[in-house]
């Protein structure tokens, strides 16, 4: 700052002497003075791009700058991540956030930050999420899946039909497991399944209730996409049970029983970082003492998701004894669950049993809604009223 007032001051003098001794000041002699002059080059470097910001333990990506610019890259915690010259961001095996900043090379007093994060899967963070659903009760899950080929490819209905000279229990398996698949909803005030199909081929649409007056009802959803107030629920009437959650337990509240630990599936970190890993064969939950005829799915992890989406294949599987020899790999936030599960040598026949992949995903998580249930709800109390 004192050099650039001096130089000024110096032209200014020289200036006032120019024009006293009536010289002109020449073009050429202002232009050099002036280029002389320090500048500040202004760098426009734009936004900081990523495919995502939240990273999983030991992955990598590579970032750029919305402008072409070229920069100097650090991170504010090199406990969880470091990036390289060309933008290459690698996140550590511990959980946090921190901030990349790109610095102008040009002009370093020009820079841009992006908050990232590194979400490391652990074993008791699945047990504490798992645990706030099944206490909650407002979550969504969905299963699908494919059956496998010997290369591991997916089998097409038309391949399953070559396969089985189209044997009709083979191919209603791969419709069901295949094609329909399943969705769960459950709410503190209902339940509700789309699963199989009825004799006219519609999938079938309904659940359970809780009504006002202090039972619980069954309930359709018809193909308007209406609820059909059905039956009082047997178990109910029977026992004068006042909320569902006490009659059908065929939901995620399996993680909140004591004998039931996620730690004790011996849960590893893929080498990619991506997944948790589940092998049956490590599982501790004691599932192999358990024969066919004793119905305890909730020792398995893979079979209590299962019987959360479809507490009827769900059982099937598991009374098979298909979940002794399970592998599989889970992937979450607090946001959202992905689970994939591979069951081998599915029966379809005596001479084809495919393995089968199972892929739930669990969202919506405290925004779930059934449509619906609460119109009929306010009817039920209406109806009392009257």
């Amino acid at each position: 700052m004192k050099k650039s007032f001096y130089v000024f001051s110096s032209l200014f003098l020289s200036t006032l002497l120019l024009v006293s001794c009536g010289e002109p000041l020449s073009s050429s002699s202002t232009s050099s003075d002036v280029s002389s002059l320090p500048t500040t080059a202004y760098v426009e470097l734009g936004e900081i791009l990523a495919s995502t910001t939240t990273l999983h333990a030991r992955q990598s990506l590579t970032l750029s700058l919305e402008n072409d610019e070229e920069v100097s890259w650090s991170v504010s915690d090199e406990t969880l991540a470091t990036i390289d010259e060309n933008g290459v961001l690698s996140a550590k095996e511990k959980s946090g956030s921190f901030f990349v900043t790109a610095t102008s090379v040009r002009n370093p007093q020009y820079q841009v930050n992006k908050l990232f994060s590194v979400n490391v899967l652990e074993a008791r963070d699945l047990t504490s999420m798992l645990y706030s659903l099944g206490s909650d009760y407002n979550y969504t899950i969905t299963w699908t899946g494919d059956f496998l080929s010997e290369d591991g490819e997916a089998l097409t209905r038309n391949e399953i039909a070559q396969v089985t000279n189209s044997d009709e229990y083979s191919l209603s398996l791969y419709d069901d497991f295949a094609v329909n698949g399943n969705i769960a909803k459950f709410t503190d005030e209902a339940y509700y399944y789309r699963y199989g199909e009825d004799s006219n081929g519609n999938l079938y649409e309904g659940g359970s209730y809780n009504s006002p007056d202090g039972y619980v009802y069954d309930y359709d959803v018809n193909s308007n996409g209406e609820v059909v107030k059905g039956a009082m629920d047997y178990y109910s009437g029977f026992l004068g049970i006042s909320d569902y959650k006490e009659i059908y337990t065929s939901d995620l509240s399996y993680f909140v029983r004591d004998e039931f630990k996620v730690e004790d599936s011996h849960l590893t970190l893929s080498e990619d970082g991506a997944y948790l890993e589940y092998n049956a064969g490590a599982d501790e939950n004691e599932i192999t003492n358990f024969g066919p005829d004793v119905y305890a799915p909730d020792y398995s992890l893979p079979i209590a998701i299962f019987i959360a989406a479809d507490p009827g294949y769900g059982s099937s599987l598991f009374n098979s004894g298909y979940h002794l020899a399970v592998t599989g790999k889970m992937q979450f936030d607090d946001e959202h669950f992905y689970g994939e599960f591979i069951f081998p040598g599915i029966y379809m026949t005596d001479e084809f049993q495919p393995d089968y992949v199972a892929r739930f995903t669990i969202d919506n998580i405290g925004t779930t809604v059934i449509p619906g249930i609460m119109e009929q709800i306010a009817l039920d109390e209406a109806a009392l009223g009257n």
